[in-house]
């Protein structure tokens, strides 16, 4: 399930009732994603109807459930995110309990990759050519995570080689400077963001920060960016930035509103941004204070469920998950806040994956 809500719960309720669809414009034999832009639709929670979107930016135009699992309707039951390496795609479906491998182009599906160990995935890392894959792992009786870990395997064969225990709750990832950065959650009751050295496949470092880290980039000053959301509910949120090679602690930033999950960073890797609610803030890197307005607010937006930036032009992007209740939407902003296009998606959209 999506760590972004902290309503896992809720969501469950939810689920009961909407048992929703996708718009269902795909072709069961592929897409062909050149460029552009794909998004990853988390769909209803136990409904499987997760899917993957293609936004054509030159054509201004969309295709819808791009990538069907082996029962040939959806992509399964939670998309949590996509990972694209190659000629790979890598859908990580946290429902369903798989990863499911895909040709990056047409999004032909070529295998389904499910093990014991693989239980609640969530993100996925490539690196040097071993997959690392974070995994919540099983619950106990009280509903705590019991067996947290980062999965390694083989990103060609996909076969487990090895697992690196972690913290529970264990979420995005992120390589920069010969590290992998894991930032720890559990729906805010972790404030950690774990080193993992991926030469020995070992956590060199538990680096303390805020309650709910969640999104992470690497600025142009090669500092490692975090977004600490605080628990459920909370009114109060932190950026926080550390280096990438020697792990010192960099600034705290106060945010007086809970941030969304995601934080993403300008091309020119010198401004951060953020949301709150459907506000979207800009900060430069050397900022020492939160920004005291928002860049714009997404007025047409209902219920902000994920933003991203595009690495290209700046442009940005904000998914609309409607409540579950309904298809999605994604909304096209400048890089100076004007409103440039919006375009359906499927149900919950979740991630947005830039592919030149």
């Amino acid at each position: 399930m999506k760590m972004k809500s902290y309503l896992w719960l809720s969501a469950f309720s939810i689920m009961l009732v909407f048992q929703g669809c996708s718009d269902d414009d795909g072709d069961k034999k592929g897409a062909s994603v050149v460029s552009g832009v794909l998004i990853a639709n988390e769909g209803n929670f136990l409904a499987a109807n997760a899917s993957v979107t293609y936004y054509n930016p030159e054509k201004d135009s969309t295709a819808q459930n791009i990538f069907r699992n082996a029962a040939g309707d959806f992509a399964g039951d939670v998309l949590q995110s996509i990972t694209l390496d190659g000629e790979k795609a890598y859908l990580v479906v946290n429902g369903s309990n798989t990863i499911e491998v895909a040709n990056s182009t047409t999004f032909a599906r070529e295998k389904t990759v499910a093990a014991a160990i693989i239980d609640k995935p969530q993100y996925m890392s490539i690196i040097n050519g071993k997959a690392y894959i974070s995994v919540w792992g099983p619950y106990d009786t009280d509903y705590n995570l019991t067996n947290s870990s980062i999965v390694v395997a083989d990103a060609k064969t996909m076969t487990i080689t090895d697992t690196i225990p972690t913290r529970p709750g264990v979420g995005e990832l992120l390589y920069a400077g010969g590290y992998l950065f894991a930032s720890i959650s559990n729906f805010g009751t972790n404030h950690i963001v774990s080193v993992i050295d991926p030469t020995r496949n070992e956590v060199i470092r538990d680096a303390a920060v805020s309650p709910g880290p969640s999104g992470m980039v690497v600025d142009a000053n090669n500092k490692l960016w975090v977004i600490c959301r605080g628990g459920y509910g909370a009114e109060e949120s932190y950026l926080e930035s550390f280096g990438v090679k020697n792990f010192e602690p960099g600034v705290q930033i106060h945010l007086d509103f809970q941030a969304g999950a995601d934080l993403a960073v300008s091309p020119d890797g010198k401004t951060l941004y953020f949301t709150g609610g459907n506000n979207i803030y800009s900060m430069s890197i050397d900022s020492k204070a939160a920004p005291t307005a928002p860049l714009f607010t997404a007025e047409d937006v209902t219920d902000l469920y994920s933003f991203g930036v595009n690495p290209e032009n700046g442009d940005f992007y904000v998914g609309d998950a409607r409540s579950f209740a309904a298809s999605g939407e994604a909304y096209v902003y400048s890089s100076d806040g004007t409103a440039k296009t919006s375009f359906a998606t499927g149900v919950g959209p979740t991630q947005f994956i830039f592919k030149k």
